[in-house]
């Protein structure tokens, strides 16, 4: 402990027993391999929490049911979406198209 430092309060002492201070990304590359943060990647098989089948109550059936069908209802939504905009802009080509056309011919 410092001289010029007050002791640590109990809730700075609870927060740093806990909490390990966040580490910049620049000092990540000086410390050994053993504590620096690891980075899992994808994973080629299930863990056990994926595969773990979970039994869900009545209401969360019917809201999880009610979520999907939500969810279902706005990719239609956004898939015919999708579709128009693509015929506005085929038609918006086909107009430009003809334009430049026509100004080709009117400029020779």
């Amino acid at each position: 402990m410092d001289l010029h430092r007050s002791p640590p309060t109990a809730k700075q002492a609870a927060h740093t027993c806990c909490c390990p201070p966040p580490l910049p990304h620049y000092p990540q590359a000086a410390l050994p391999f053993k504590t620096k943060p690891k980075v899992e990647g994808k994973r080629k098989r299930k863990s056990l929490e994926q595969k773990r089948a979970v039994v869900l109550e009545p209401e969360e059936r019917k809201k999880v049911s009610l979520i999907a069908q939500l969810n279902a209802i706005r990719n239609q939504k956004a898939a015919a979406r999708r579709e128009q905009r693509q015929r506005q802009k085929a038609a918006h080509a086909k107009k430009v198209a003809a334009e430049e056309e026509w100004r080709s011919a009117y400029n020779k």
